[in-house]
């Protein structure tokens, strides 16, 4: 039968089934905001502050802003993670900025004092950030490196050894090159790319550094690798917390006397436009424009308003049979 069926009930039945669809309700909302938090992780990110990424001539953009749209794209990271920061040190290495947390407020503070100075030392900072990851059990650990640089001698073998350092006694292991360069084709055969073979780690290379490519880099990064299978997971089933709204919404213009063809239609625009609305939200989502908690919040409020209102009204029902193109 196809979603406007003709199935004729009477008032007691679709009190019933008013009843057991707003037991949905909170068991959905519950589902999605839950959705977006994940278990519990540590995620290493190394930021390049060498003096090249200061170079605005080149770039089009500011260290400055290349902070702030690092720091608004790891809100991506669910808050069940720990995230810790290391830029590169002066005279070699790493240093650490913010220790491993999930308050966000030092990782924002510290950020805020880095400058772009110094050499470029990628290969001990992965083993620096190995460290970090090696001895934490309590779930999964990632790594995310985001440079223009293209490596020096040394890098490969020093990947290896970091490797080597995290993958002792697990696998569960995730790892992410973001490199910038206009010349993606060279990147392709240099010592950075041999770095991350090593490392195990995926290779992304949005081109030229600017605001628009790291943004694009950064959300897709943290996106894909914490909050797609949510995205997805929340999309579904916020379809079918509209099409149970839609079917309130048909009852409460008969409970108010309009005639079913006219419930039905009215039925029909809110089904369409809510679902477009999901859709569209969702997409937005999957690229970092707007987070798993606004997702869940504010959809799931909005939805289950016009839920409740929908029942309220479907209360005051009239005595004679109905239909019910929902059922």
């Amino acid at each position: 039968m196809s979603s406007y069926g003709r199935q004729t009930i009477r008032p007691t039945q679709r009190g019933a089934a008013n009843r057991i669809r707003l037991l949905w309700i909170p068991v959905l909302i519950a589902v999605l905001a839950l959705g977006g938090c994940g278990g519990p992780g540590r995620v290493a990110v190394i930021l390049d502050n060498s003096a090249s990424m200061a170079n605005v001539r080149q770039t089009g953009t500011d260290f400055s802003e290349i902070k702030q749209i690092t720091l608004s794209t790891l809100a991506w990271i669910p808050r069940s993670n720990e995230i810790g920061l290391r830029v590169f040190g002066l005279t070699g290495g790493s240093r650490k900025v913010a220790d491993y947390s999930r308050d966000r407020g030092p990782l924002r503070r510290r950020l805020a004092t880095i400058d772009p100075v110094g050499g470029t030392y990628i290969g001990a900072s992965l083993q620096d950030a190995a460290r970090d990851l090696a001895g934490y059990t309590a779930g999964k650990i990632k790594l995310f490196l985001i440079t223009d640089g293209l490596g020096n001698e040394g890098d490969i073998e020093a990947a290896g050894k970091a490797r080597n350092e995290i993958l002792s006694g697990r696998t569960d292991f995730e790892c992410t090159f973001i490199v910038f360069n206009a010349d993606t084709e060279g990147l392709e055969h240099a010592r950075i790319r041999r770095t991350a073979d090593a490392m195990g780690c995926r290779f992304k290379t949005p081109g030229a550094l600017s605001a628009s490519t790291l943004m694009s880099a950064l959300t897709s990064a943290f996106t894909f690798s914490f909050s797609w299978i949510w995205l997805l997971i929340s999309a579904i089933l916020y379809i079918i917390l509209v099409a149970l709204t839609a079917s309130m919404v048909f009852e409460s213009h008969i409970a108010t006397g309009r005639s079913p063809r006219t419930a039905k239609t009215w039925a029909s625009v809110f089904l369409i436009s809510m679902w477009a609305i999901v859709i569209a939200v969702h997409i937005a989502g999957l690229f970092g424009q707007i987070g798993m908690e606004a997702i869940a919040l504010l959809a799931g409020l909005a939805i289950a308003a016009t839920f409740a209102s929908a029942f309220m009204k479907s209360r005051k029902k009239p005595d004679d049979p109905l239909e019910d193109p929902f059922a």
